[in-house]
């Protein structure tokens, strides 16, 4: 098999050289770039703005728990991983592999991944873990020999996973459109972990730690596509770089790499967009508020069509804030997602007055019942207690012995 990845390569690199660099990849119907993200994805802690990003649409093969069995990852990728390669190449511009291990695949899955990306322009990130890169010592085999290991920019070194391992990120390339994108001397030191790597021939490295100098993310451009490698967990959770959520850029740096990794351009005022990616995070928790009240009324009865009309109201011009996002129009979206808000706040107020309302009546029907209950059980009480001197007293008997 390293006869054929290295003659692919090699293939794929005089493609390269000799035709021009292609645009960027994205849904030729919806210009949004097509994510399928395989691997650890915990309930809390995982990337959402894969997800909630206008620009992505993402597909996922998780597993969600720690350890989780391998037959268990391996029945996820038998249901959702593309089964052909032009299955992947028609419905993904991005692929990446967060913290997964080689024997969740077959050969042919890990085969394709590489194929589409050095011969059809997929973009391709791993990101570290103890079942990445190198994989760990007696536990998990190196990515080392595999297709995907020779489209990596890094060289693995088999079995040498650092945890716990404290240090500092330093940009090598500052110049460079990712890291131009991103206030990352404003990142708090990691204290989880780092896979070693080393840089191979055709590898760009993008940073580094400061004091052992062990690459943390770097970038290379093999064949028609371009792939990423991200040397520690691609996290924010408790326990993996929670450093990340202390910095608030981790939703920017997800949805970055995906553009990145596709070969679309990046905006170039950070603090603009990562403004207006706020507003898309808070219509989306106003939206799940309005739409469970809308819900909780429509139990008790009450007509909630209203409420229905000034929703798909509100979408229509989230749905053009979207589009102008996309259009890398980003006033124009900041503009239109404000509206969408005030709309949906508007919407949440007429919800809480139709809601108390409804529960007006309820209140009023319980202290009716109640009331109703209390006069005929005090009646009965009455009745039956302070009138019992109408009735005669037993007399007593006297035992005959």
């Amino acid at each position: 098999m390293g006869f054929h990845i290295l003659a692919l390569v090699l293939i794929a690199a005089s493609i390269a050289i000799l035709s021009p660099c292609t645009p960027g990849r994205t849904d030729p119907q919806t210009g949004r770039v097509r994510v399928l993200y395989v691997g650890q994805w915990y309930f809390g802690g995982k990337p959402l703005y894969l997800v909630e990003d206008p620009l992505l649409r993402t597909s996922i093969v998780p597993y969600h728990d720690f350890g989780a069995q391998l037959d268990q990852i391996r029945r996820y990728m038998h249901l959702r991983y593309p089964r052909t390669k032009g299955h992947m190449t028609d419905s993904y511009d991005m692929v990446i592999f967060s913290n997964i291990q080689l024997l969740a695949f077959t050969p042919r899955q890990i085969q394709m991944a590489a194929e589409a990306v050095l011969e059809d322009g997929l973009g391709y990130m791993m990101s570290g873990g103890h079942t990445s890169f190198g994989g760990t010592t007696d536990s998990y085999p190196s990515w080392e020999g595999s297709w995907i290991g020779e489209i990596l920019p890094v060289g693995l070194i088999d079995g040498q996973y650092m945890k716990p391992y404290y240090f500092d990120l330093v940009v090598t390339d500052a110049e460079n459109e990712l890291m131009a994108s991103l206030p990352w001397s404003a990142i708090p030191p990691f204290s989880y972990s780092l896979n070693a790597v080393t840089m191979r021939q055709g590898g760009q490295l993008l940073a580094k730690t400061r004091v052992d100098g062990w690459p943390i993310l770097a970038y290379g451009d093999f064949g028609k596509g371009r792939t990423l490698a991200f040397m520690t967990p691609f996290m924010d959770s408790d326990l993996d770089n929670y450093n990340m959520r202390e910095w608030g850029y981790f939703e920017d740096l997800c949805a970055n790499i995906a553009y990145y990794g596709a070969g679309i351009d990046l905006p170039d005022d950070h603090v603009t967009v990562h403004e207006l990616r706020k507003l898309f995070r808070s219509y989306h928790d106003h939206a799940l508020l309005f739409l469970s009240m809308v819900e909780f009324i429509d139990r008790f009865g009450v007509s909630t069509g209203p409420l229905e009309d000034m929703l798909e109201e509100v979408e229509g011009i989230r749905a053009s804030s979207y589009e102008a996002y996309i259009s890398q129009e980003y006033g124009e979206s900041s503009r239109l997602m404000r509206d969408a808000l005030e709309g949906l706040k508007e919407g949440s107020g007429r919800a809480v007055e139709i809601k108390n309302r409804a529960l007006l009546w309820v209140y009023v029907i319980e202290y009716l019942v109640v009331t109703a209950t209390l006069m005929v059980t005090g009646s009965l009480v009455w009745t039956l207690m302070v009138r019992r001197r109408l009735y005669r007293d037993v007399a007593s008997t006297r035992m005959v012995g």
